[in-house]
């Protein structure tokens, strides 16, 4: 997954009327793709069919070619598996099943990010991220009671330490 890719997670709460607006259409757009990886796996599994059954066959009718003599099915089965156009067929569904594996996340993650942005519309409704006025004469109060509260925990701390060096 490249950067870009990484940024479709990210929420500006600056940009919600953007982000709500957008992720729909990421969505369908990764969707398709996962549609569209889905159908590649499937058909990579049916080439890997396909690659074993004619191996098969083909081990059956001549196994003096892969070095056999009327072989039992077990050393058909491994002569088969052994075979570089099956292991091909293998590779590749594994690498398609993978590609289904990581959109399937990526459209997991922007469902999140859906529930997410819901959240914060709702928050925003709220007036969760307003800023909140104060007066000079109150934020002077309490500027006063949090320098008060400061003096209070530094004398009671140096008065612990006094009592503990004492014992």
């Amino acid at each position: 997954m490249d950067e870009d890719e990484k940024n479709l997670f990210d929420i500006s709460l600056n940009g919600l009327e953007e982000a709500c607006q957008a992720n729909p259409r990421i969505t369908f757009d990764w969707c398709k793709r996962l549609a569209e990886a889905k159908r590649d796996a499937k058909i990579a599994k049916s080439k890997l069919k396909l690659t074993e059954a004619e191996l098969m066959l083909d081990v059956k009718k001549r196994p003096e070619a892969y070095g056999l003599e009327k072989p039992p099915m077990d050393v058909v089965n491994a002569a088969v598996v052994s075979c570089a156009a099956y292991r091909e067929a293998d590779k590749n569904l594994i690498q398609k099943e993978f590609d289904r594996d990581e959109i399937e996340a990526v459209v997991d993650a922007l469902s999140d990010k859906k529930e997410q942005l819901s959240n914060l519309v709702k928050l925003h409704g709220q007036g969760y991220f307003s800023k909140v006025e104060v007066d000079t004469e109150t934020a002077e109060r309490i500027r006063r009671k949090e320098a008060r509260e400061d003096s209070e925990r530094q004398q009671s701390s140096q008065e612990e330490a006094r009592k503990r060096r004492k014992k």
